[in-house]
């Protein structure tokens, strides 16, 4: 939940707060007093110094993640509340060991334990630390998912447990732009969010490079969890220094609403993916994504509609879209299949 940081607080809280506000549903939310030790967390922070808790529903912030005393604590609240359901994200193994001991308390206590599984394995993860995902995802009733990828890959694991699907909702929850960033070029290129090795941002940077644009500004705004010095060099190397610009920090929703409402079009050329949150904000400000072709993209992203799709790992075939496909007017004249995705990926269809 907010106000911590990640894609996954925000879907958290949208969730609860649009369960909450119907009236067929009485509706307890716990959350986690202490997410991460400081020692651990690869970021300056992982809560947003300019959040706060939700003001509209009740939250008890009573989890430590390394605090078993506060798993029971947990356990034994939902056993007051009388939950017949109990909903549970699934996306790291470090929060695997703490959120599976509550499933199987709730389990016990004959409440219907629903995973939202984000990822079912950490990217670049070790053997042991997917079998720490596991230890969470055995104690489900059933699944909710974002794609089809993932829900195959749970249902070979786990055969009999009813996995449902449905894409991402659009984060309509993000402020309206004021405009206050210029434009410096007739392209204005996005990348964004937390910056690892997977999502590809080298690959954005060799396509950019291969695309013999000029006129293209590409701005890179998120925090390095790593390879920031790899990426410094291959900016010089590939000699795109006066095309992009790095703001290697977390930035505020208002933020982000900027630099999403400058841009053109937003990247996302990612190595590997089981989904993406950027591509809901990506959305959200009416603004189509380049992706690869990867499940976790394609099935909500429709070539030469709502975006591009490329090649994995291709920063030829990504360079060769930009130069020859990608421009201001073409970004712009998909604003309409861009709203009627919107109307999908809405709230109200993912919660009901």
């Amino acid at each position: 939940m907010t106000p911590f940081r990640s894609g996954v607080a925000k879907h958290t809280t949208e969730l609860a707060r649009r369960l909450a506000a119907d009236d067929r549903y009485d509706v307890q939310v716990l959350s986690f007093a202490r997410l991460y030790p400081r020692w651990l967390f690869p970021g300056t922070d992982d809560r947003d110094p300019e959040a706060t808790s939700p003001n509209d529903i009740t939250v008890d912030f009573v989890i430590d993640s390394i605090n078993p005393l506060t798993w029971q604590r947990a356990a034994k609240l939902i056993r007051q509340h009388g939950a017949e359901m109990v909903i549970l994200p699934a996306w790291t193994f470090f929060l695997a060991p703490c959120l599976g001991w509550v499933a199987h308390k709730c389990r016990r206590q004959r409440a219907e334990v629903v995973q939202i599984v984000h990822n079912v394995a950490d990217h670049e993860a070790a053997v042991w630390k997917s079998r720490l995902s596991w230890f969470q995802l055995n104690r489900a009733s059933r699944f909710v998912t974002h794609g089809n990828a993932l829900a195959d890959a749970l249902k070979i694991k786990r055969p009999h447990t009813p996995v449902a699907v449905q894409p991402h909702p659009i984060f309509e929850q993000y402020p309206e732009p004021a405009g206050s960033l210029p434009r410096r070029a007739s392209l204005e290129l996005l990348f964004f969010g937390l910056i690892r090795p997977y999502k590809g941002l080298d690959i954005a940077l060799r396509g950019l490079a291969a695309s013999g644009l000029k006129d293209v500004h590409l701005s890179v705004v998120g925090e390095f969890w790593e390879g920031r010095g790899e990426i410094e060099r291959l900016i010089q190397a590939l000699a795109l220094s006066g095309r992009v610009d790095l703001v290697p920090r977390y930035v505020s929703d208002a933020e982000a609403a900027e630099f999403f409402h400058r841009a053109d079009a937003v990247l996302l050329p990612y190595h590997s993916v089981t989904g993406s949150g950027v591509v809901p904000v990506a959305y959200r400000y009416g603004k189509p994504v380049l992706v690869t072709d990867l499940p976790g993209l394609t099935e909500v992203v429709q070539d030469d509609e709502t975006g591009w799709v490329v090649p994995v790992a291709d920063a030829d075939a990504a360079g060769a879209t930009l130069r020859n496909r990608v421009s201001q007017d073409t970004c712009a004249a998909m604003g309409p299949a861009i709203a009627r995705m919107r109307e999908r990926l809405s709230w109200e269809t993912f919660c009901n």
